[in-house]
């Protein structure tokens, strides 16, 4: 199986997808930031109107929510080469030359911070 057999439409109110040949929906307004992830079987959400991650099975259910590390706000996802689904924070505070970092996304929602995001 692809993502090109996972049929994912972004709404406004709501993100819907098909998979397995079943169609889902997530109740996740102003998604601005998504990540599919097709090897765990997630899709991963952030939205202007939380500042929470949200973490979807593509087999369905009530989204999970996962909130920012202490002093971060979630800026946007990406399939990081080295570290796989990440999200990138900014700090409050910079740290070093930096404030905006990459924090990997742990198949049990865990995230660790593992490096600058240039």
């Amino acid at each position: 199986m692809t993502n090109d057999s996972i049929k994912l439409e972004i709404g406004d109110r709501a993100v819907k997808w098909t998979f397995e040949r079943r169609e889902h929906i997530a109740a996740v307004e102003g998604v601005v930031s998504h990540l599919l992830v097709e090897a765990r079987q997630r899709l991963y959400l952030l939205s202007s109107l939380s500042p929470e991650l949200f973490e979807v099975s593509l087999t369905g259910g009530a989204p999970v929510s996962i909130d920012a590390p202490a002093h971060y706000k979630f800026s946007y996802l990406v399939p990081h080469p080295d570290f796989g689904p990440s999200v990138v924070c900014v700090g409050d505070h910079m740290d070093g030359p930096w404030s905006d970092f990459h924090f990997s996304i742990s198949i049990d929602g865990k995230l660790e911070k593992r490096g600058p995001a240039y």
